[in-house]
């Protein structure tokens, strides 16, 4: 973007030239992944405590989730089962 608003194909010349168009930096990104569950919260299914109260709550919150495609179908439905599994023990 910086070529095309400040250098055009000048810029974009220098960096075909010096192969800076194909360089990324940093080459590697390293991420740990985390389940968002607060203290209190279902263990294991990612609903937050004071997101709802009930079973029925925590069900709607995470159909709302689904609903707006915040999570997938396969993630609904591993979720709901685990929520449900953690109310029937």
């Amino acid at each position: 973007m910086g070529n095309i608003l400040l250098g055009g194909l000048i810029g974009w010349g220098v960096d075909a030239a010096s192969g800076g168009q194909y360089r990324l930096v940093p080459e590697t990104v390293h991420i740990t992944l985390r389940p968002i569950s607060a203290p209190g919260g279902s263990p294991g299914t990612g609903i937050p405590s004071q997101a709802a109260e009930t079973l029925e709550d925590r069900l709607k919150y995470l159909k709302g989730l689904r609903d707006k495609d915040l999570i997938g179908e396969d993630e609904y439905q591993a979720t709901r089962k685990r929520l449900l599994d953690s109310y029937s023990k």
